[in-house]
């Protein structure tokens, strides 16, 4: 234990270690290399060297004997670093006393030294261990005096006074976050109790140094750096104790929520005065960055700040009032201070606090608000304006105006919100904005970045709320801007359709237009998916989305013009439009497409036609100057994907989102009905297969695409109005597989090609089979005629991964029981010939990769994904349950053992651990030993003794897995290899496959008895996440060893300190309470409950043996 070298006596300590001068130069030489060396070698030695002071709590002294005789930073840090690991894994092998004297050394070392010249990281690292000391004894009394300890150090010279502070602070840090070795519920114990007893104290210490501070300082120059220095910690402190987790709501700070800060009622009479947003105004004018964002940044805590805890409706109405006074002053008359760019972040973030934490209601009862927020909306257009600057911060203003806005329909009375005078300003401008941001874009050739698909999303969130307040006001606007640009777009256009230009401003002025429009089609698109509001007419609204959407319908030929005329002389072009336009289908389907969409529109009754019209559809045939309906909103709309993806062909990502407008519009029932009725549908039906009229199908990087576009064909062809299209739909197939069949070379580049291609197509048809009704009319299309065909190719190309790679992935959709599509009547044998077929392409694949001895380039390509696949078919046929496998063995049929059997020889082809460090085949892995170890141990049994304990072994691995979906797959293969164990020996007349399990647990030593104290070492010492999957195999395991548990019980309680020994034994007898010898639910579900008791229980004082 440590001790003060002032107290400690001759020999004490250390001296009894006889450490000399030579172990510390020889420990400083292994910390500087282990620290600073840039040679990789020395430092994995020095790191081997210095294992010890990870593991070993001997080193404890030998951290004190550093800190006591070193001056060099990086023996210092090695000391900090260590002490902190070791007294965390260490720290129930300690007294309370023990503890309080070690944390009181560690202060006393930081109050003599702190004045010396050492790295700030020595002082932090040894803060560190400090604050985690006071964070697990914090429970204890005796921890509990550590602010007043702390405070001393403010007391005396400056440097004492910032370290303090910095103590304070990362006291506050570390008792707000868990650690590993706590539960969720010990840190949540501990840090209610800190902000009950401590941490209001720790805050107002924070606000009287800030105060001493600001009374110090002169005020006619900047303050000095050691000042200012001070100042910053305080203010890093107040906003930790401000930004404290409360109530244990583990707010993830990425998300930038707003919510209400829910600071205890016991601050009320600290926080309540509005002097103190004062005094951090004060600062904020007064100082300069970094003092000034630090600043910024309490107060938007500190607006955050629940309206409950004001004890009058007059002091909230006061603090609102400063706030809104306050933050005016800074706009009009401290413009300066937002000069700095993380300050002006964080005002931008305070605006939005004060609306997230006031109702609109309270801000207009402000008398203040009217000039508030005029200069917020003055604020707001200047900050577009100079958005180059400003960057992310248009998020905030934009939610900021958005929140307002929403708040409108809940005002009460008849205060002036002016809100409909300054949201279309705010909105104009924020278009505007973005406008010139897309021209800038072009010029500086990186309209790609614009057009960033999470950068329109963030853009567009908040368009519809804004545009929709005044909707007539916006569309006024936008159609002033939209018209002028789609007509000089069609000039543009009409000429490139005539003559070859090769001006070079016609072309840079053509893309700046071009940005522009796609731009607003994405607001337009945008606004017409929001929801109707009250602050017009409903009519009115939809008369509105349906103008604006004639205006991109009425685009629809120039745009395809324009590709298809510069793709064909290969001048540039840019998808951006097409993407926009992609991007509005996809909304007006939303809003304005499908039996549910329409039945929220208004209808109009056609006098004529017996059936109601939606209102859009009448707006957008005025607009047109044609009938306009559903149909042929749906024709233009396919229209617009046929040839998008004829023209973008090559460019990936514009086919996807095509293809998802298209897979989507064929998901809803009317819509999927409606679309098999248009020509152009019918069309595709028969030449879906045809290159020329959809290239991008032979473009190799879209090759996943294929499996897509087939699944939306597919879908439509499968619903219920249209199954009978279905011959006419596989027509193209049929004359692909006639044109395989002629071909007697199989390794031909034609073959590869029609290989992949059926494959990714017929795994699409067969994804979309959704029910029994489809899947048994694409089984019979493909059984017996074409799955010859596919067995061959895979025979002929299993060492291609383009091709093979395909055949494997269709086999696992076609075996793979999806929603229990695959339900054969009992009168015909497809389950079990389906089956047979799975085994014949693992047998066919597997053993010509066991056969092939050449070197492969890229091993996960060439054969880890082949094998995963493998183990997909697999498994997807021991879990479809539409096969008797008793069957196999009744008639001698070989295809279980061989498809089992080559996947084993598989997956043991290459080093175990290395196959399963690719996530993907980890994951395929133990899903097929759960299912194996559950349903076919009688399988399992029959491997090689070496081979059946390679792979039980394995799931030691699977189980400490950071997957936690692995981990649990690994359980629960345990459990039925233990649950089969106890069943089975229990039986008077033993299975042969017991017998022959047991042989093989023989050979396999000791090694289930390693799996009980890993899972136990994962329950009781471990945060796993799922404890309850790793409890479930530890009772199987127990009754099967009961003398084994009794040893590793033993081996705990005599790791534990003496007088801790007593209840460790209390606490096994009270894991076995009420549990019977039997393994059925109720009897596992009362173990798993007394081991969570007992894992409560232990980890409070329990100390980890080392041999865990």
């Amino acid at each position: 234990m440590m001790e003060s070298s002032a107290e400690r006596p001759p020999g004490a300590g250390l001296a009894d270690h006889k450490a000399d001068a030579d172990r510390l130069a020889q420990l400083e030489g292994l910390a500087e290399r282990l620290y600073s060396s840039s040679d990789a070698g020395e430092r994995r030695q020095a790191q081997a060297a210095l294992a010890p002071f990870s593991t070993n709590s001997e080193c404890i002294s030998q951290c004190q004997f550093i800190l006591d005789h070193s001056t060099k930073p990086f023996a210092l840090l090695l000391a900090g670093s260590s002490l902190l690991r070791l007294i965390t894994q260490f720290w129930n092998a300690f007294t309370v006393d023990q503890t309080v004297d070690m944390r009181n050394y560690l202060l006393n070392w930081l109050a003599t030294n702190c004045q010396k010249d050492l790295p700030p990281f020595v002082f932090a690292a040894l803060i560190q261990v400090v604050c985690r000391m006071a964070k697990l004894g914090w429970l204890h009394a005796s921890h509990q005096d550590i602010v007043t300890d702390i405070a001393k150090f403010l007391e005396y010279s400056l440097s004492h006074c910032i370290l303090g502070l910095q103590l304070l602070t990362e006291l506050v840090d570390e008792m707000n976050h868990a650690i590993q070795s706590e539960t969720i519920s010990q840190q949540r114990k501990t840090a209610v109790s800190f902000r009950d007893k401590a941490l209001l104290h720790v805050f107002q210490i924070s606000l009287n140094t800030l105060k001493q501070l600001i009374a110090s300082s002169p005020s006619s120059s900047p303050p000095p750096a050691p000042h200012e220095k001070c100042m910053l910690q305080a203010l890093t402190l107040s906003l930790k104790c401000l930004s404290f987790d409360y109530i244990g709501t583990c707010a993830d700070e990425s998300t930038e929520e707003f919510g209400s800060l829910q600071i205890p009622s016991s601050w009320r009479s600290t926080v309540e005065d509005s002097s103190i947003l004062r005094l951090f105004f004060d600062i904020l004018i007064k100082n300069k960055p970094p003092l000034a964002s630090k600043c910024m940044e309490i107060l938007v805590q500190l607006a955050s700040c629940r309206r409950s805890l004001f004890s009058t409706e007059e002091l909230r109405k006061a603090y609102l009032k400063c706030l809104c006074v306050s933050t005016s002053e800074i706009i009009v008359s401290h413009s300066q201070v937002l000069a700095d760019k993380e300050s002006y972040i964080h005002f931008c973030r305070l605006l939005v606090a004060m609306k997230a934490n006031y109702q609109l209601q309270d801000l207009a009862n402000v008398d203040e608000y009217g000039p508030w927020i005029r200069a917020v909306a003055n604020f707001t257009v200047t900050s577009f304006d100079n958005w180059k600057w400003v960057g992310g911060a248009t998020h905030y203003l934009v939610t900021l105006w958005a929140r307002l806005t929403l708040s409108i329909p809940f005002m009460r009375g008849d205060l002036p919100t002016f809100l409909d005078t300054l949201v279309p300003q705010v909105t104009q401008a924020f278009i505007d904005t973005r406008m010139k941001a897309a021209g800038h874009a072009v010029d500086e050739d990186d309209i790609a970045s614009f057009f960033e698909e999470s950068a329109i999303a963030e853009q567009l969130h908040y368009i519809p709320t804004l545009c929709r307040h005044v909707y007539p006001a916006t569309f006024s606007y936008l159609s002033s801007r939209l018209d002028p640009l789609l007509q000089t777009y069609r000039e543009a256009v009409e000429r490139l359709r005539q003559e070859r230009i090769t001006d070079q401003q016609f072309w840079k002025n053509l893309s700046v237009g071009e940005a522009s429009i796609a731009w607003l089609i994405y607001v337009v698109g945008s606004v017409i998916s929001g929801h109707i509001t009250t602050m017009s007419s409903r009519d009115d609204q939809i008369t509105i989305d349906g103008q604006l959407s004639a205006r991109v319908f009425l685009i629809l030929d120039t745009v395809t013009t324009r590709v298809a005329s510069s793709v064909a002389v290969g001048a540039p072009v840019t998808p951006y439009i097409d993407l926009a336009i992609i991007y509005f289908f996809q909304q007006f389907r939303k809003a304005h497409i499908g039996q549910e969409a329409i039945s929220r529109g208004i209808r109009i009754l056609d006098p004529v036609s017996p059936s109601p019209q939606p209102q859009i559809y009448q707006a957008m045939s005025e607009s047109i100057g044609s009938p306009t309906d559903q149909a042929s909103v749906l024709t233009a709309m396919l229209q617009k994907i046929v040839s998008t993806l004829k023209l973008w062909a090559r460019q990936t990502n514009v086919c996807d989102d095509a293809l998802t407008l298209l897979h989507d519009l064929s998901s809803g029932y009317t819509t999927a009905k409606l679309l098999l009725q248009i020509d152009a549908a019918k069309s595709i039906l028969t030449n879906h297969g045809n290159s020329e009229v959809f290239p991008f199908l032979d473009v190799p990087a879209n090759s996943k695409l294929r499996t897509k576009f087939y699944i939306t064909w597919g879908r439509m062809v499968f619903s219920e109005p249209n199954i009978d299209y279905f011959d006419q739909f596989m027509e193209p197939f049929d004359a692909r597989f006639t044109h395989l069949s002629q071909h007697s070379n199989f390794r031909s580049e034609e073959v590869k090609r029609l290989g992949i291609g059926l494959a990714r197509d017929l795994r699409g048809i067969v994804q979309s089979t959704y029910n029994k009704m489809a899947y048994n009319i694409v089984f019979d299309w493909i059984y017996p005629k074409y799955f010859g065909q596919v067995l061959r190719l895979l025979e002929s190309l299993w060492d291609v991964p383009s091709c093979a790679v395909p055949v494997l992935r269709f086999t696992a959709e076609f075996v793979l029981n999806r929603t229990q599509r695959i339900t054969f009547s009992p009168s015909v044998p497809n389950g079990i010939i389906l089956f047979k077929e799975s085994s014949k392409v693992i047998a066919i694949y597997g053993n010509r990769i066991l056969a092939c001895t050449d070197a492969v380039t890229d091993i996960y390509k060439d054969r880890y994904k082949g094998i995963g696949l493998c183990m997909d078919i697999l498994y997807n046929g021991l879990t479809g349950d539409y096969t008797n496998f008793g069957v196999f063995r009744l008639y001698n049929d070989p295809s279980l053992t061989t498809a089992f059997q080559t996947v084993v020889k598989l997956i043991l082809l290459f080093p175990l651990n290395e196959l399963l460090a690719f996530k993907k085949i980890s994951s395929k892995y133990f899903n097929l030993m759960e299912i194996l170890y559950r349903n076919h141990i009688d399988l399992m049994v029959e491997l090689d003794a070496a081979i059946f304990h390679a792979l039980l072994s394995s799931m030691a691995d699977g189980i400490a897995n950071f997957d936690a979906r692995v981990s649990s797959l690994a359980a629960s293969a345990v459990d039925n290899v233990a649950t089969f164990a106890f069943k089975e020996s229990r039986k008077s007349t033993k299975s042969d496959a017991y017998k022959k399990f047991d042989a093989q647990i023989v050979k396999c030593g000791d090694l289930l008895v390693q799996l009980l104290r890993l899972l136990m070492s994962l329950i009781v010492f471990e945060n796993a996440p799922n404890y309850w999957s790793l409890s479930r195999p530890v009772l199987s395991l127990l009754l099967n060893m009961e003398q084994a548990f009794n040893t590793y019980k033993q081996e705990i309680i005599l790791a534990q300190p003496p007088e801790l020994q007593g209840a460790v034994v209390a606490a096994f007898e009270r894991l076995m309470d009420g549990v019977r010898p039997n393994l059925d639910n109720r009897n596992r579900d009362k173990f798993t409950q007394n081991l969570t008791l007992f894992r409560n229980d232990f980890r409070k004082w329990a100390v980890k043996p080392s041999s865990l």
